[in-house]
C-alpha cells in the first residue's frame, strides 16, 4: 500500500456515518425478535434505537477512523465487530453502574451486566454491517 492511499482514508465520512446509521442498523438487527410483539411500535422502536445508539456508534466511528481500519479481507470485519462491541460496552456499563447506585442486590448487577454484554454484541454486529458499506476496501 502506498502513502497516497494512506492519506485518502475517509476519516470524516466514517466519523459522521457511523453515528447517523449505527443505532438504526442495530435496531433493524433486533427488530425480527420484536416482531411477535406487533407492528404498531416499529417506527417508535427504531427512533429509540437510533437515539440510544448515537454515542456508541460515534465512539466506534472515531476508533475505526483513528486506527484507519480497512476491509481488505473477511477477517477485518472482526476488527470492526470488536471495536463496535467495545464502543458499545463502555457507555452501557457506565450507564449500568450509575443505575446500580444504591442497589445492593446481586441479581440487579447480573441483569445489568448481562444487558450490557447483549447491547455490546448488537453494537458489534451493527459495526460489522456498517463496515461493509462505509469503510474503505483498498
Amino acid at each position: 500500500m502506498n502513502n497516497n492511499n494512506e492519506s485518502k482514508y475517509p476519516t470524516l465520512k466514517v466519523i459522521m456515518l457511523y453515528p447517523l446509521l449505527g443505532g438504526l442498523v442495530g435496531g433493524v438487527v433486533v427488530l425480527p425478535f420484536l416482531l411477535p410483539a406487533g407492528l404498531d411500535w416499529i417506527a417508535f422502536f427504531l427512533i429509540i434505537a437510533w437515539l440510544v445508539g448515537l454515542t456508541p456508534a460515534l465512539l466506534a466511528g472515531i476508533m475505526l477512523a483513528y486506527f484507519k481500519i480497512r476491509i481488505l479481507n473477511p477477517e477485518h470485519y472482526l476488527k470492526a465487530f470488536f471495536i463496535g462491541c467495545l464502543a458499545t460496552l463502555l457507555p452501557s456499563l457506565l450507564t449500568s453502574l450509575i443505575a446500580l447506585i444504591g442497589e445492593s442486590s446481586v441479581n440487579h448487577l447480573i441483569r445489568f451486566v448481562g444487558g450490557s454484554i447483549l447491547f455490546s454484541i448488537i453494537g458489534g454486529v451493527s459495526s460489522a454491517i456498517l463496515a461493509k458499506f462505509i469503510l474503505p476496501k483498498y
